[in-house]
């Protein structure tokens, strides 16, 4: 038995990450089942960490390999001009762990001043998505909650837009980063955690508790090159290769097949 374990904002009561039901099980469980397995993974060095502080695990017990990207979401057609005018895209649950509500109060001054937009997808809610959701429909002018879209749908939406934001207040890996950047779409993430580890040099850093961090990020892309901050961000899309990942696990199987004879 291996374990591989996506993230542990189980634990942490303070950022609510998930719905109560899903959190008292997984917190029940993952001590228990992290003792029978014959090695125990994690998909980022983030979480690994999380891991040995908040399971008790011994450092060596714990192998890290990685998410990766669809090839799908890479695009011969994303253009390097920056709209003056356009959207900025946030795709994720309305969790309180996404910060969207602070993003929102962030935002919102920007949008006026630029005639931009924000557009948010994402189904799952909990937490104080109630509030984040009036406070959109508040401000709907500038701001459009679509819920749910397909995934062909999701690759439009980053491929157009300005930047995808996505300070975080925790991540196990963060995909959606990945899927942005593989898309042509800048990305504004958390400095922390497996934000900043994902991201790595390739995305404009802010500080998610700091709402003048994240006004500073949004304002610092604008004077960047554009295109550079693309490339940057489709190199490291192509790094977390789903060829990578398969090599990393299979390198860590084979250390559970040799210490099973």
């Amino acid at each position: 038995k291996v374990n591989i374990i996506h993230d542990l904002g189980y634990f942490d009561k303070e950022i609510n990450a998930y719905p109560w039901a899903d959190t008292l099980y997984m917190t029940s469980f993952f001590k228990l089942s992290c003792r029978h397995a014959k090695r125990t993974l994690s998909i980022s060095e983030s979480t690994k960490k999380d891991a040995i502080d908040r399971l008790g695990l011994d450092s060596r017990e714990i192998g890290v390999i990685s998410g990766g990207v669809e090839e799908s979401f890479f695009s011969d057609s994303v253009g390097s001009e920056h709209p003056e005018s356009g959207y900025y895209l946030y795709a994720g649950s309305m969790s309180p762990r996404k910060n969207l509500k602070r993003v929102i109060h962030v935002v919102l001054p920007i949008l006026k001043e630029k005639k931009r937009k924000l557009v948010i997808t994402g189904l799952k809610s909990w937490g104080d998505a109630d509030e984040t959701r009036k406070l959109a429909e508040e401000n709907s002018a500038f701001i459009s909650i679509l819920g749910f879209v397909s995934e062909e749908e999701l690759k439009r939406l980053y491929q157009g837009a300005i930047a995808f934001l996505y300070p975080s207040l925790y991540e196990g890996f963060g995909l959606p980063i990945l899927e942005a950047q593989a898309s042509g779409c800048p990305v504004i993430t958390s400095n922390r955690g497996a934000c900043s580890e994902t991201a790595r040099d390739s995305a404009v850093l802010v500080d998610p508790m700091r709402v003048e961090s994240i006004r500073d990020g949004l304002i610092r892309l604008d004077d960047l090159d554009r295109s550079s901050v693309i490339k940057a961000g489709v190199d490291n899309a192509r790094y977390f290769s789903w060829k990578r990942a398969y090599d990393l696990l299979n390198e860590q199987l084979n250390l559970v097949r040799s210490a099973c004879g």
